[in-house]
């Protein structure tokens, strides 16, 4: 009975952790996600040792763990890698992901705060072909406009992302001071 629960406690594992990570219960916004991948791969890994224990191959299921604990600490070195900084992390996304609007989004901020207004431009705009809709693209759009000075094109921005979310608050805001100045 002990050996099937530890079965049993590899695929429960796996099952629950994998459930919690794969926006079936909680949604998240997560581009680059393949690190909430590494707590449900204990599950099948659990499961295998378990069989290996229960059939006296103890050295097979040793040097099994061994092996996928040093792989994955190797992946997890080579991964470091990209989380040095926003503009190694964002290229990347950028990469591994073009027709994301929320990675195009995530860019034109990075390049925004950065100085890089022109640069920030095209990826708002990118943002914008891929989901027309977004409204926090055209809040950042209108937020480039208005650092730029161009009060008319900033104002346009901001009613476009609130027609699209009419309780967007930093489109709002942004709104607002438009109207201030």
């Amino acid at each position: 009975i002990r050996k099937e629960r530890r079965l049993a406690f590899g695929a429960w594992w796996f099952l629950l952790s994998f459930a919690l990570t794969s926006n079936v219960f909680f949604p998240n916004t997560a581009v680059y996600a393949e690190r909430l991948g590494y707590l449900p791969s204990i599950g099948p890994l659990a499961v295998l040792v378990a069989a290996f224990w229960q059939y006296s191959w103890r050295p097979l299921a040793v040097m099994l763990l061994t092996l996928l604990a040093l792989i994955w600490s190797f992946s997890v070195q080579e991964g470091i890698d990209q989380y040095r900084n926003d503009i190694s992390l964002y290229t990347r996304q950028l990469r591994l992901s073009p027709d994301s609007a929320k990675v195009q989004l995530n860019m034109g901020r990075l390049c925004k705060a950065q100085g890089r207004g022109a640069d920030a431009r095209i990826y708002l705009q990118r943002a914008l072909e891929i989901y027309p809709t977004y409204a926090a693209a055209w809040s950042e759009l209108g937020l480039l406009e208005l650092e730029e000075g161009a009060l008319d094109r900033a104002e346009g921005a901001f009613a476009r992302a609130l027609f699209w979310e009419s309780d967007y608050s930093a489109a709002m805001l942004g709104l607002g001071r438009v109207k201030m100045l």
